[in-house]
């Protein structure tokens, strides 16, 4: 059985293996922590991290996080040296929207338990 890399993984997947790894980790509903009106990847407060942790940076360092960790759990982007802001905020707002739909069907999946 072959496994991917993180460079290699959909956005989707990355946040599966974030969601994850935050139930895993906290074992908790840490999404009914998340305000969605407030969830922005590109936020280092409003993120998911952010919302949980204070900061983005608060949740790396709770977690002893890698940069790569960040990008495979879909905490973050990895965004290269002149890439245009523009794409950048397209990526993140896509980000995000994996996020919400995660989180959406996490709240979904208990209130029907």
């Amino acid at each position: 059985m072959s496994t991917l890399s993180h460079e290699e993984m959909t956005l989707r997947q990355r946040v599966l293996a974030g969601g994850l790894f935050l139930t895993v980790l906290r074992g908790d509903e840490w999404w009914n922590q998340i305000n969605l009106d407030r969830l922005d990847l590109d936020s280092l407060f409003d993120c998911i991290l952010g919302q949980l942790y204070t900061s983005f940076g608060d949740g790396v360092e709770r977690f002893d996080l890698t940069e790569g960790d960040t990008y495979a759990f879909g905490f973050n982007l990895y965004i290269p040296s002149g890439y245009s802001s523009t794409l950048a905020a397209i990526e993140f707002e896509a980000l995000t929207e994996e996020w919400k739909e995660l989180i959406r069907a996490l709240r979904s999946d208990v209130s029907e338990s």
